[in-house]
């Protein structure tokens, strides 16, 4: 759940939103006969594609892409950032500073760039 993954009093907020809505749908479903027909119809008709879509290698990629996030949290280490163009329009921008923490450079190098003394 995206409440359990960012642990932000916004994405509790949205989680709860989210519950709520499949909690509306369910009781929808459950007062009209005709949209659980036609919805079950629905299933039936794209469930193989679905299945087609999540095929073997995708689920291993999945799995070992959990894994390495999983390996991340538990060394305690954040992994350097890397500057993409996509980066100009992320609301992280600000905090994640790709362009400026990719460069690698030492403290001394950075001040004297800085302050202009060698």
């Amino acid at each position: 759940m995206l409440s359990g993954v960012l642990n932000s009093p916004r994405a509790i907020r949205v989680n709860i939103e989210i519950m709520r809505a499949f909690v509306r749908i369910r009781q929808m479903l459950s007062t009209d006969k005709d949209l659980a027909r036609r919805l079950d119809d629905l299933e039936k008709k794209y469930d193989q594609q679905f299945r087609i879509v999540f095929d073997e290698a995708l689920w291993r990629e999945t799995e070992e892409t959990a894994q390495r996030a999983h390996g991340l949290i538990a060394s305690g280490r954040t992994p350097p950032p890397v500057y993409e163009k996509r980066c100009e329009s992320c609301s992280l921008l600000a905090d994640c500073l790709p362009k400026t923490l990719q460069k690698r450079r030492s403290v001394k190098s950075y001040l004297t760039k800085i302050i202009g003394e060698p």
